[in-house]
């Protein structure tokens, strides 16, 4: 396989910030008479906090805070979970170094904001190992959208069939396809059954078991 760029998704990929959504979510929703569960949650798993908030205003309509203030809250509370009990998920380090052995370009590209995202890279000490960092934040749909895979390869200067993404959710694995990227997948244990996976070109346990011999 011919390789130009590799490409990182963050939650859920990198840091084990999954469950800090969705706790997050319960909590703030509740305090609007929303009362989420976590599986409610986990459909919506991947997709930008804002496009989710929405989401849930449409089928149940609150009153007071609006969803971008509430869309805030929650990322805001994100942030304190990730900076006090986040860790690093296996196989980080060990891609980041190899791709840089490679003399690979290396981009994160996620859907969190970007005040979460430097969150993550100061406490994985990641803070100067990426060559482009794109956050979905700045643009007009989040994923299972590609347009911030499109702005990342953008900025790459790569083509997509040149390119392989690294993704946890459907969300994401999605948005890259759409991209024309390769991807591959490393679903959490709670997605790790679902059969749409099949669309990603591997599908892997973590980012470990990536067999980089794959590529030229």
């Amino acid at each position: 396989m011919k390789l130009d760029a590799v490409i990182l998704d963050m939650d859920g990929l990198m840091i084990d910030s999954e469950p800090f959504w969705r706790q997050a979510e319960i909590e703030e929703f509740q305090k609007v008479g929303l009362r989420l569960t976590e599986e409610m949650c986990i459909q919506t798993t991947g997709i930008r906090i804002d496009e989710v908030c929405h989401y849930w205003y449409e089928k149940s309509p609150w009153q007071g805070l609006s969803p971008l203030d509430l869309s805030i809250k929650i990322k805001d509370r994100v942030e304190e979970l990730v900076f006090e009990k986040g860790k690093e998920l296996p196989g980080v380090q060990n891609t980041v170094k190899i791709v840089k052995g490679m003399n690979l370009p290396l981009a994160l590209c996620s859907s969190s904001p970007m005040s979460l995202i430097n969150t993550v890279l100061k406490k994985l000490d990641l803070e100067d190992a990426f060559d482009i960092v794109c956050s979905a934040e700045f643009e007009k749909y989040g994923k299972p959208h590609p347009a911030v895979y499109l702005s990342v390869l953008d900025k790459l200067k790569t083509r997509a069939e040149y390119s392989i993404t690294f993704e946890d959710t459907m969300a994401g694995v999605i948005s890259a396809k759409a991209a024309k990227m390769k991807v591959a997948a490393v679903p959490q244990s709670e997605h790790s059954g679902d059969p749409r996976f099949i669309l990603a070109d591997y599908k892997l346990g973590s980012l470990n078991d990536f067999d980089w011999n794959v590529v030229g």
